[in-house]
């Protein structure tokens, strides 16, 4: 069985966020939300919820797989970051993510070859003898 936790942004509005990364409206005064999951939209590759948040009449995003880790995933060492272990940044289930730091964040896109935007990419590095510098290129693959 799915589990699901609730988690309260504000005092009327409530969600479920469940273990494969869906975010359910919970909240009975949305009639017309209620029992429905919420529509995500991506930024820069990974996907958003917009919720009410602090008592604000405005929604903001809230990154869902940040939202699945705050629920699911224990944080004793109060790492600042959430990684997708297999690199797919939509995989939001909760098998796939865990809380890291932004250097073990960093060796783990290297490591599976990602950058900022997603695209694969490879360097190399040439040292420049007359100012005894390094110097590297980056080419990006599509």
């Amino acid at each position: 069985m799915l589990q699901m936790n609730p988690v309260k942004l504000t005092i009327t509005s409530k969600i479920l966020i469940t273990q494969d990364g869906k975010i359910i409206s919970n909240n009975p005064l949305h009639k017309s939300k209620y029992g429905k999951e919420l529509k995500t939209r991506d930024n820069k590759g990974y996907l958003v919820v917009s919720l009410m948040h602090d008592g604000s009449k405005n929604a903001r995003p809230f990154l869902v797989h940040r939202l699945v880790a705050e629920t699911y995933i224990p944080n004793p060492d109060n790492k600042p970051q959430v990684n997708h272990i297999n690199g797919i940044k939509t995989d939001n289930r909760v098998e796939n993510l865990e809380w890291v730091t932004a250097k073990e964040n960093a060796k783990h896109a290297y490591k599976l070859g990602l950058t900022l935007n997603g695209r694969q990419s490879a360097s190399i590095r040439m040292k420049n003898i007359h100012a005894n510098k390094d110097i590297r290129f980056r080419n990006y693959a599509s």
